[in-house]
């Protein structure tokens, strides 16, 4: 699958939640995640572990080159046992690097996905996952114009901000 989307950051929550519940469906309020950041020999390809809830999630993402959009080749798969694939993983030379909590509230629009995300210590932002002229289209629904999103990545915002993040918990 291809990921495509853009962060807006330091929003102001209260403003952003009243223009998505008016044109977005909200999916979940507030839900705490847990993801483990590992370290691979493949420095091109993201490594993660999610817990959302009593689900864990696997994921892997490839890094696509484009100018105005964060673009990655994203897979996806529900592990059963954490502890049994964490020791796979350290088989294969991966290993825990980061330990991050965050809060999010998910909202859908069309074929697109609206978070809002809150982490320790860094102001609230939005990420917007979906085709190119959707995220466009709710861009401006929220009252932002293009130049107000950025690509960055959540170890853009760690330093951004001066965060450690070796592990962040609420």
């Amino acid at each position: 699958m291809q990921e495509i989307e853009l962060k807006i950051l330091e929003i102001n929550e209260n403003k952003i939640r009243k223009r998505l519940d008016s044109f977005a469906t909200k999916i979940n309020d507030n839900i705490l995640l847990t993801t483990m950041t590992l370290s691979n020999p493949y420095n091109d390809v993201a490594v993660r572990l999610r817990k959302i809830n009593n689900e864990i999630i696997f994921t892997t993402k490839i890094k696509i080159l484009d100018k105005k959009f964060k673009i990655r080749k994203e897979y996806e798969t529900k592990v059963n046992n954490l502890e049994i694939f964490k020791k796979q993983l350290e088989i294969l030379g991966f290993k825990q690097a980061m330990l991050q909590q965050k809060k999010r509230t998910t909202y859908k629009y069309k074929n697109s996905e609206i978070v809002i995300d809150n982490y320790p210590q860094i102001p609230a932002y939005i990420e917007i996952e979906g085709p190119k002229k959707e995220i466009e289209e709710i861009v401006n629904k929220l009252g932002y114009k293009m130049e107000n999103t950025t690509q960055i990545n959540v170890y853009g915002l760690f330093e951004k901000y001066k965060v450690d993040a070796k592990e962040l918990r609420f």
